[in-house]
């Protein structure tokens, strides 16, 4: 079942952060599209492990807030998402260190809080979007070519605010 007399979108209930485990613990009458539950904040390991039937998405699974690198490291026989859980914020430059040879995406990482400025410098060959950067900054910004900056994407950065944009004028 997709709907319900009420209209209600299983699927896209699914999706919803709020859902919480007590409220899917209390419906399992309801068709819960187990795939998209795993992104859930919601949803904990301890919870995943004593579900293993739930059909729960690997290649979803590391974007889950829940999943920490502590536990990718107890579960190397679990076939982990490394593309994926690049947008996982629980990933740390000591952590994309100790496995460089992981796919990666550092587009996803750029949007990483714990990924600096400084390691962003430290490794010119990769392809970031540091356009996403939470720590991008004015300062960063002006000591780069005018040329490099994709401004639309630029312009989104919730780190560039009114508070640092004192020089934004000299810009196109």
């Amino acid at each position: 079942l997709e709907t319900v007399p009420g209209g209600w979108a299983w699927r896209s209930l699914s999706i919803n952060p709020h859902v919480t485990i007590e409220y899917i613990e209390s419906h399992p009458d309801i068709h819960w599209n187990w795939w998209l539950l795993t992104s859930n904040p919601d949803i904990t390991m301890e919870y995943i492990q004593n579900h293993p039937l739930g059909g729960w998405c690997m290649s979803r699974l590391p974007q889950n807030p829940n999943i920490t690198t502590d536990y990718v490291e107890a579960h190397p026989e679990k076939n982990w998402d490394w593309f994926g859980l690049s947008w996982n914020k629980n990933v740390t430059t000591d952590f994309v260190e100790k496995y460089p040879e992981k796919p990666w995406n550092y587009s996803g990482l750029s949007e990483n809080p714990s990924i600096t400025i400084e390691y962003i410098k430290s490794h010119p060959k990769e392809t970031w979007n540091i356009y996403k950067n939470p720590n991008l900054t004015m300062e960063y910004i002006n000591e780069q070519s005018v040329e490099k900056w994709a401004w639309n994407d630029l312009s989104k950065n919730p780190s560039v605010t009114g508070k640092n944009m004192e020089n934004v004028e000299k810009y196109p």
